[in-house]
């Protein structure tokens, strides 16, 4: 349960930046006893077309140790591989005694093309014999083979073409194309609301819309959808209080709180109405902004949001995990964490009549496999008098960043609609 508490208030995302730099794939295996005191070699035949300065493939090997630990880590940074011909690379080192499991893999950072094949991890039997490891995935000679393989089946940019492992790595960013979403100095400004400083960021031009993240979260967590949203609209993106860069004053946590904080930040920068974007904690934000200002709100969208704390709209397994967290925090010990937890459990509490005050088309989303229970999604769409539903398939709580391709579809074919 600790697990699922941990991706409630720290979910997936934790960007602080737009998209990736680099990305991997790799499998795991026990060293054997027998191994312990020997040479191994990690071998695989390697090509890379870099589209940037800073581009390049690499082999890593990650050894861990009984009970926890590094015993040996190398990820060829001193050596990169920028050649576009097929060559064969590799990392060697010993199994030490205690050496438990051994990663490895293929590892590229920044826009381009790269490939990799037969793969192998030999160890040394004797001087100058080497066995071959069984390996899974190997070699690549039918999509199948990326089954053997971790991270690898679940990004589209995986390909097998003609027996070898071919990957786009175009969707990567280089270093220097990197923008740090929730600490921009050229985008970020502050407002004066409701007696604590509001810390906002405003991307792009048109129409405004107010992005409001989940608990814990910050504006970061909004890394995938900024850059899509913000080439259709004027996107502000606000830190919630006490979260990211916004202040506290230590007033109780709830979410009407911070629909009046949202409101506030309106007003401050004349802002007659808005489309609102909120993901979970911001959704319910979200409804309660709609609900008690109706004209200041154009189209509202939310994503995982709930009408109440109780296990008639969230998991059972969910609140529990909070319960258990919550008693384990000592008196005094992370305020922080235990005022956003208490709210978890405390609140909201909007009410169906709330729900019908709401006058702008509101989109309803929510993953199949949500925190949030999917009849309770349907009746918060349902209560709404210009309410739609989206479920998205084979989806969690978190599809902005773990599918964040279709989530901004999902909103930019809604928002196209008003």
């Amino acid at each position: 349960m600790k697990k699922l508490l941990l991706a409630l208030l720290c979910p997936l995302s934790c960007f602080a930046q737009y998209g990736k730099t680099w990305n991997s794939f790799f499998q795991q295996t026990l060293v054997k006893a027998s191994w312990q005191g020997h040479a191994y070699r990690l071998e695989a035949d390697v090509k890379a077309e870099p589209a940037g300065k800073t581009s390049y493939a690499a082999l890593w090997v990650n050894v861990q140790k009984q009970g926890g630990g590094i015993s040996y880590f190398n990820n060829m940074r001193d050596r990169p591989i920028r050649d576009p011909q097929w060559k064969r690379y590799s990392i060697t080192g010993t199994f030490r005694e205690k050496d438990s499991t051994i990663a490895f893999g293929g590892l590229f950072f920044g826009p381009g093309q790269y490939a990799y094949n037969n793969f192998a991890l030999l160890v040394e039997r004797t001087p100058g014999t080497w066995d071959t490891a069984v390996l899974k995935g190997v070699p690549f000679n039918d999509p199948s083979a990326l089954n053997g393989w971790k991270y690898a089946p679940r990004d589209s940019s995986f390909r097998i073409r003609d027996n070898y492992l071919a990957i786009d790595g175009n969707r990567l960013l280089s270093p220097e194309d990197v923008i740090p979403f929730g600490k921009n100095d050229k985008a970020g400004k502050t407002a004066k609301v409701n007696g604590i400083r509001l810390y906002y960021e405003v991307y792009g031009e048109g129409e405004p819309l107010l992005l409001l993240h989940g608990n814990g979260q910050s504006i970061a967590d909004f890394a995938k959808q900024i850059p899509e949203l913000s080439k259709h609209y004027k996107v502000i993106a606000a830190d919630t209080r006490m979260q990211g860069q916004s202040g506290d004053d230590g007033t109780r946590l709830s979410y009407d709180l911070f629909a009046e904080d949202a409101h506030a930040l309106l007003d401050k920068l004349k802002i007659r109405q808005a489309h609102v974007l909120g993901w979970s904690d911001g959704g319910n934000t979200g409804l309660i902004l709609a609900g008690k200002y109706p004209d200041r709100v154009k189209s509202l969208m939310v994503m995982g949001a709930n009408l109440n704390p109780d296990t008639t709209s969230v998991k059972p397994e969910v609140i529990a995990a909070v319960h258990e967290e919550l008693k384990k925090l000592k008196p005094g010990e992370n305020e922080q964490v235990r005022r956003l937890m208490t709210m978890l459990i405390e609140e909201p509490h909007i009410t169906i009549a709330q729900l019908g005050n709401i006058r702008c088309p509101v989109l309803v989303m929510a993953g199949s496999d949500d925190l949030i229970r999917d009849e309770h999604t349907r009746l918060i769409a349902s209560s709404i008098p210009h309410g739609e539903l989206h479920i998205f398939e084979k989806a969690t709580h978190y599809i902005p960043v773990e599918d964040a391709e279709r989530f901004n579809r999902t909103v930019l074919d809604f928002l196209k609609k008003q």
